[in-house]
């Protein structure tokens, strides 16, 4: 709950935020029931790549060619750490966010699979298809959260599998 305040000596409104925490719920998959979840550890790496597309449009056609420099950040989360104490190695996720990203460095994504023939170059595609294949390489109890995709500084796509 937020609610404004307005203080009458300087005549600025400030902001007054109410925050509840809450314990995180989630289905067990074992038993189908519900459990609580206190603490969980999250790690995020971000890396970019400079791309041109063009949507394609319901009647056919193609929006003008376009180019961004695309932010790409993906986020996993585990509820333990592993034998370094860490949710996996920095390193090692952004080398694999790297290598799914560089192939379409300097590219036109239309001519490229899965844009070329299967799905529509948006930036809410790109981010499926990046944790569609950035996912099956995070190693248990680790998992993908989801990823952002950023085509300008106020335009992100979220995909979560």
């Amino acid at each position: 709950m937020a609610r404004s305040l307005r203080d009458d000596d300087a005549g600025c409104i400030s902001t007054l935020v109410l925050v509840a925490l809450v314990p995180r719920r989630r289905l067990d998959e074992n038993s189908g029931g519900i459990f609580e979840r206190s603490r969980m550890y999250a790690i995020e790496v971000q890396t970019e790549f400079l791309a041109a597309h063009q949507l394609r449009l319901l009647d056919g056609s193609l929006e003008p060619r376009h180019e961004h420099r695309w932010l790409v950040r993906a986020r996993i989360e585990s509820p333990q750490l592993d034998t370094l104490e860490t949710v996996m190695d920095f390193h090692v996720l952004e080398a694999q966010l790297r290598a799914i990203v560089a192939p379409w460095q300097g590219r036109r994504l239309n001519d490229l699979e899965p844009f070329a023939t299967q799905m529509n170059p948006s930036a809410e595609r790109v981010a499926e298809h990046i944790a569609s294949v950035l996912a099956p390489q995070i190693h248990r109890p680790a998992r993908l959260v989801c990823v952002r995709v950023t085509e300008a500084s106020h335009c992100h796509a979220i995909f979560t599998p």
